[in-house]
């Protein structure tokens, strides 16, 4: 049985690559109007050409600023998927340096709290319910020193929801979704 999103506005985070991409594109195709955003403006524009009902947004996730002042400018969205995610470097944890960590923090946990304050208060003032999907590394489940910065152990432990769904109520409950 296939789904039906028509009607749905969705915005997903990391859409030019891997499982946002894809992601994004299944979206599409099941009717919802998604809200695209990344980083690199070449791959939301083939992202645009291959989906007709994509909308790309263009922006730095790094920057909690210009982040909130792209949301605001979006119309309430039905669901969220953050899906991004930066691997800077394949060095490891104990190598480094302090721009690494920065970086992948600000993008890997940062701007998933960023993007759901925005996203989430707008679902809330809608009154219309959603769903909020945080995807993060299974590799945050067992963290360990020898493992790289880019493979982002720290996802799980900091956003430990799976979902969170804004009810009717004008609230936000949250579902939690571990894979063990």
């Amino acid at each position: 049985m296939p789904f039906d999103f028509s009607g749905k506005n969705v915005l997903v985070t990391g859409a030019t690559r891997g499982m946002g991409r894809l992601l994004t594109k299944c979206l599409s195709s099941a009717g919802a109007e998604v809200y695209g955003l990344g980083s690199n403006r070449q791959l939301l524009d083939t992202l645009k050409v291959e989906c007709e009902n994509v909308h790309t947004v263009h922006v730095d996730l790094a920057d909690w600023k210009a982040t909130r002042k792209t949301l605001e400018q979006l119309p309430a969205m039905n669901g969220l998927v953050n899906n991004a995610g930066v691997s800077l470097h394949w060095v490891t944890s104990l190598e480094a340096g302090k721009d690494v960590i920065d970086k992948t923090f600000a993008v890997n946990v940062m701007a998933a709290v960023n993007v759901t304050q925005v996203v989430g208060k707008k679902m809330v003032a809608a009154g219309k319910g959603g769903s909020i999907v945080n995807v993060s590394s299974v590799n945050g489940l067992n963290p360990n020193v020898w493992r790289t910065i880019c493979q982002r152990p720290h996802d799980d432990k900091t956003i430990r929801s799976g979902a969170w769904t804004s009810q009717d109520k004008g609230e936000l409950s949250q579902s939690d979704s571990r894979t063990y």
